[in-house]
Parts: structure tokens; C-alpha cells; sequence
């Protein structure tokens, strides 16, 4: 159902999910000046309610304001990645963005290696310049599915480079619950990862503690300065893919979408958390939101989201009391055509969309057709336990239960 693997992938790079500014009560970090504080602010404001255009000419004024500083150019690669993010499947919206993303990066590392010449300790440099690299790893990451170990290699080398930075930040600035976001997902998906990725099985990862990393994603989540947004999300996409606790991830997903209405991720969530808890009624209306802003073409809301929609739509038709199969029929079968046209035919989404338009027709009392539904799944990829279920219900017709 979900590309799992992709987001494990991509949020173990995450080192550092967020630029780190100081407290004024710590004085190794840098103080900005408090035009600075704010530009900052609201540019991350901005920038997470999908507002890149005014995003953009916030940090790109603070490039100008501290030139010598690393901060604004990865602030604007930031707000490239919110760019791409929401629809990182997508190798369209993925290219769209990533020379920009890249050329940032890349500004923000000479400006990092500068500080660093002048002195190995600058805290500022060994920041910057770890949470570009593991963002440049990050989005080297986002296609790695069909990638090679070798491949692997490469997008290691620059996460472990962020890695080491990190951890001399930690060491200068051990109480900071900004970096206490990246120390967390370091220590979550270095136990977590290889359980998803068989072939990093094969490959020297830091050890890591699951509890201990989601105990400092929470504290950064909490009392973090401008890592507190991050530490939500990734907190979020972890209760809700792999922990699987659907309680916790609608408090967040409230929350952020709550600040963030025009943030399709945060919207996505939101709407995935409130079926899991079996608000359907509600999770009906956002899902009928989200692919209204599709349709109306509102940034971040592409035709990848669509797939997912229209599924939850569909199923939920079936889990009303009384169930609505025919509705179910008409969604379903759109849902089915979006991920044939996305070429997605080996998709969770496309095959639970089949099997449950075989259990709508089944709810119609078209067996002939029910059947045809469920074979079509054993011909596909098995994914979780579809194949299985198929199987059930070509032996008893699905009744709703």
C-alpha cells in the first residue's frame, strides 16, 4: 500500500531534518539578529503551507543579509525539497526541482568548507555542512528501489559524511533538541532500515536503538526552535508506516495540517489517520477535499495523490452501514485507471483497488464479475496479503464482513 522502503530510505538520511539556529541562552551556536530570527520564521512558515514563490525571496534576502553565511542557501534547497516531497514518486516533479536543489546544496558546502578552513570546530559549518549532505542524500535515495548495492554505496558515503559532521555538533552542543532530531533518526532507522532494505543487510550501518531515537525526535518535537515542525512530520511517518500507532499520528497530523492547510503531505495523513481510526465519515470528506485540489490544480496536489484517494474513497463506500458497492464500483474502477496511466500496475494501491472492486461486485451480486477481479490479482505482484485474500473469495463471495 505504501512505498515503504522509499520513505525509510529517505528519512534515515534526513540526518538533520532542519536548519538549527541557537538559543540565546547557547552561545555556541551563532545569535541572529532578530530581522534574521524572523525572516527565518516566516520563510519556514511559508515554505510548509506550500507558499515556495514567497519562501524563496525570504532566504534568498537572507543570502544577501549574511552572504557568509551557510543558512539562507540551504534554506532555499529546503524549499526545493518541499517542492518535491510531496510528490517524490514522481520522477517528473523530482527532476523539476533537483538541479536548483542541488546547485544550493552545493553554494552551501563551499560556504561550509570556508568556516571549516579557518577553524575545524566551527559549529556552524559542521552543521550546515552535515545536513546538506544528508539532504543531498536523501534525494539520491528517493529512486533506489531498483538500484544496485554499488548504487547504495554512493548515497551511504554522503550520509555517513553528514553523519560524522552531526555528531561533533552533538558533541559541542549536547543539550540542543535541534540536533537531537537527526541523533533520533540515525538511532530509529539504523535498527529499523535494514529490516525493510535487504540489501543493506549486507552493508556496515551505525547501530541504533529504536526507543531511544523516537525518545529524542520527541523531545525535539517538543521543545525544538526551528526543528519542530520536522520532528512532528517525521514522527508522524513513522507512527504511521511503521509503528503503526494511528492514535498518535491523527494528533499529529491534526496539528500540522491544522497550521499547514495547504500542505498535501500533512493533508494526506491527515486524512490516512482519520480511516485508520475509523472516522470515516471525516477521512470521506478530506479524502473528496485533497482530489478537489487536484482537480483545481492547487501546487503540490498531483495526480500520484489521486491513486490513494481514490482507493480510501472507494473502500470506505463499502464500510458504511449500508454499504453503497455501486458507488464503490465507479470509484474503484477510477482508481484503477489513474494508476495504469501513472503505469503503477504493480502498486499496493492498484491491487487492494481491484480486490476491493471484486468485493463491491461481489456486494452487487455480479459473482462473474467478482471473480474476474480476484483473479486478476493472483496474477500480480503479491503485496501484504492480498494474494491470499484473493484466494478466500474465490472460494466464499465477500458479504461485507
Amino acid at each position: 500500500m505504501k512505498r515503504t522502503h522509499s520513505l525509510a530510505i529517505a528519512t534515515f538520511f534526513a540526518l538533520v531534518i532542519l536548519v538549527a539556529f541557537p538559543r540565546s541562552s547557547q552561545a555556541q551556536w551563532i545569535l541572529l539578529e532578530d530581522t534574521a530570527h524572523r525572516m527565518v520564521q516566516e520563510g519556514l512558515d511559508e515554505m510548509y503551507n506550500m507558499n515556495h514563490t514567497k519562501a524563496n525571496e525570504i532566504f534568498t534576502s537572507l543570502t544577501k543579509m549574511m552572504p557568509g553565511h551557510p543558512a539562507g542557501h540551504f534554506l532555499l534547497a529546503l524549499n526545493d525539497w518541499w517542492r518535491i516531497k510531496p510528490n517524490i514518486a514522481d520522477k517528473a516533479a523530482v527532476d523539476k526541482y533537483s538541479k536548483s536543489f542541488n546547485s544550493h546544496i552545493d553554494r552551501s558546502l563551499a560556504i561550509c568548507d570556508s568556516l571549516l578552513k579557518e577553524n575545524e570546530f566551527d559549529i556552524v559549518g559542521l552543521f550546515f555542512k552535515g545536513a546538506a549532505y544528508g539532504y543531498r542524500a536523501r534525494l539520491k535515495s528517493s529512486d533506489l528501489r531498483s538500484k544496485s548495492v554499488t548504487d547504495w554505496i554512493g548515497v551511504l558515503k554522503d550520509a555517513n559524511e553528514g553523519r560524522k559532521m552531526l555528531l561533533e555538533c552533538q558533541r559541542l552542543a549536547p543539550s540542543n533538541s535541534d540536533v537531537l532530531l537527526g541523533s533520533g533518526l540515525i538511532l530509529y532507522w539504523s535498527e529499523e532500515l535494514p529490516n525493510q532494505v535487504s540489501a543493506l543487510k549486507t552493508l556496515s550501518l551505525p547501530p541504533g536503538d529504536k526507543q531511544i531515537g523516537l525518545q529524542m525526535i520527541r523531545i525535539s518535537a517538543e521543545k525544538a526552535l526551528y526543528t519542530k515542525v520536522e520532528a512532528k512530520y517525521a514522527l508522524l511517518e513513522i507512527m504511521a508506516n511503521n509503528e503503526k500507532d494511528w492514535r498518535q499520528a491523527l494528533t499529529i497530523a491534526d496539528e500540522l495540517y491544522g497550521f499547514y492547510p495547504n500542505n498535501p503531505d500533512f493533508h494526506k495523513y491527515y486524512a490516512r489517520a482519520l480511516y485508520y481510526r475509523s472516522q470515516f465519515d471525516e477521512s470521506d470528506r478530506e479524502w473528496r477535499k485533497l482530489l478537489k485540489r487536484v482537480k483545481d490544480r492547487q501546487f503540490g496536489y498531483e495526480l500520484s495523490l489521486v491513486r490513494q484517494g481514490l482507493y480510501y474513497l472507494g473502500d470506505i463506500q463499502l464500510r458504511k452501514k449500508p454499504a453503497e458497492p455501486a458507488e464503490a464500483v465507479t470509484i474503484l474502477r477510477e482508481a484503477i485507471k489513474v494508476n495504469e496511466r501513472l503505469d503503477e500496475e504493480d502498486s499496493g494501491y492498484y491491487i487492494a483497488s481491484i480486490l476491493r472492486l471484486g468485493n463491491a461486485y461481489d456486494l452487487l451480486g455480479k459473482r462473474k464479475e467478482a471473480l474476474e477481479q480476484y483473479n486478476k490479482v493472483l496474477k500480480l505482484k503479491d503485496v501484504g496479503d492480498r494474494h491470499t485474500k484473493a484466494k478466500g473469495y474465490l472460494t466464499k463471495a465477500y458479504d461485507g464482513k
